[in-house]
């Protein structure tokens, strides 16, 4: 990356390395090497340069030339590309809109990507082959079960072996996200899912609104054990792509930069006014709940729009954009610039980074909080959380503070990851009054505060 946040591409020539691609900021975000052909003559890249969306093209290294776009789609991402293994070439690509999509490039491939994934309700991704092609290893998904991993052989046409990643779910009814659509009050096309309970009337639920992290990233549908666990409980999960999110095209993605706490916080907004609006959700027993940037957007829910929330939970996410980003270790320079960039330099403007933090609004926090993090957090220190959790102490706003000291920015325990889940069921059960169970295992370290 370079030092203004754009990306060059380069080949090798001999015992130099020169450029032989380059883009922007706008579309740096959304360009990557997928691979390179054999020889190294060509190289498959993932960009959106000269176009809306990612799209997989094919680039001559020797002219810096793209000859061939394999995958696009007008309103989606390409996400991802399976190769052949010997030649190298693109053997399918992936679209991720509501729901993925895999492009068959190689017509001799389609017969055996239905042999592993014959079911349209499921999406295939393959995961890799034998060196002589004739094994192909694949994980069948689908959002109301556990994936499912299957080994097909290409000679007999027959699936060798059927791996549940989680059998004993075979025995629940789970629920199944729905793919939801709504427009922002500035015109945006925004997406999203909504996990109803199972077996209860749809209206007046009461609603965790659950932001996923990044936020360069995106919700998909898929099978996700919080979200069971949150239907399982009662609650409405509504799950929201927000402008900044990835897989909508670089327009969408862009629409995010400076808009912490802003516009990006405004569509989680307007999508709590969308299942309102629908009767799903009650207005009065909604929370906002996420890890990382969720974490933060649980902050921002808390700080900055009190009224719509009756608690937040926030687990390791930043309080004070300005030591967030200027805590970002030396050797991660790329990652800096692109913060400074999307989010704000708190060298040349502090007081903007100051106004999009959670804790320049600690005075209009009132709504209870549970807020965890990890002891050994390098991605966002410890710190962050405890700005928070002493001025509400100060202040006697009512919250509750976990602190894993030998966790991370994700967790490893399985015992903590139990005991996290166990702490923020009773939270939401208190404040929201949907199920709990009992308390279950205590972890292996966690100190409650």
């Amino acid at each position: 990356m370079r030092g203004d946040g754009g990306i060059d591409v380069c080949a090798r020539a001999g015992d130099t390395w020169p450029v032989v691609f380059s883009v922007g900021h706008e579309d740096a975000a959304t360009t990557s090497l997928a691979r390179s052909s054999q020889g190294g003559r060509y190289f498959y890249l993932l960009t959106s340069a000269g176009a809306e969306t990612t799209r997989l093209v094919k680039l001559d290294t020797r002219t810096g030339e793209i000859v061939e776009i394999l995958a696009e789609a007008p309103d989606a991402d390409v996400c991802s590309v399976w190769f052949e293994p010997v030649t190298g070439r693109p053997r399918a690509a992936a679209l991720s809109r509501a729901r993925k999509q895999t492009v068959v490039l190689d017509e001799d491939a389609a017969l055996d990507a239905h042999r592993l994934c014959p079911d349209p309700e499921a999406e295939l991704t393959f995961l890799g082959s034998s060196d002589d092609d004739r094994l192909w290893l694949g994980a069948i998904s689908r959002a109301d079960r556990s994936p499912e991993y299957r080994i097909l052989d290409r000679v007999t046409g027959s699936i060798l072996h059927r791996i549940p990643q989680r059998p004993e779910l075979s025995a629940f009814d789970l629920a199944t996200p729905e793919p939801i659509e709504f427009f922002s009050r500035d015109g945006l096309s925004i997406h999203g899912y909504v996990t109803f309970p199972p077996a209860v009337a749809r209206k007046g639920l009461p609603t965790v609104l659950l932001v996923h992290g990044g936020p360069w990233e995106r919700d998909t549908w898929r099978y996700d054990g919080l979200v069971q666990l949150l239907a399982d409980r009662g609650y409405l999960c509504l799950q929201v792509n927000f402008r900044g999110s990835t897989g909508y095209g670089k327009a969408f993605l862009n629409a995010g930069d400076r808009e912490w706490a802003g516009l990006m916080h405004q569509d989680l907004v307007d999508a709590v006014g969308h299942v309102t609006a629908q009767g799903w959700a009650d207005p009065e027993n909604i929370a906002i709940m996420g890890a990382s940037y969720g974490g933060y957007a649980a902050l921002v829910g808390a700080a900055f729009t009190p009224d719509l929330f009756r608690c937040a939970v926030d687990l390791c996410g930043p309080a004070n954009l300005a030591t967030v980003i200027s805590s970002i270790p030396a050797h991660w320079t790329a990652a800096r610039t692109l913060m400074a960039k999307r989010v704000g330099d708190p060298e040349t403007e502090p007081e903007f980074c100051w106004q999009r933090s959670p804790l320049s609004r600690i005075d209009d926090i009132r709504i209870p909080l549970l807020i965890v993090h990890g002891g050994k957090d390098i991605r966002v220190r410890r710190e962050e959380s405890e700005a928070i959790v002493n001025a509400l102490r100060e202040r006697g706003v009512p919250h509750r503070y976990l602190l894993y000291p030998e966790e991370g920015h994700f967790f490893r325990s399985r015992a903590n990851w139990m005991h996290l889940l166990t702490s923020v069921e009773e939270f939401l059960a208190e404040h929201l009054g949907g199920a709990a169970e009992e308390p279950g295992p205590e972890s292996d370290g966690a100190l409650v505060s």
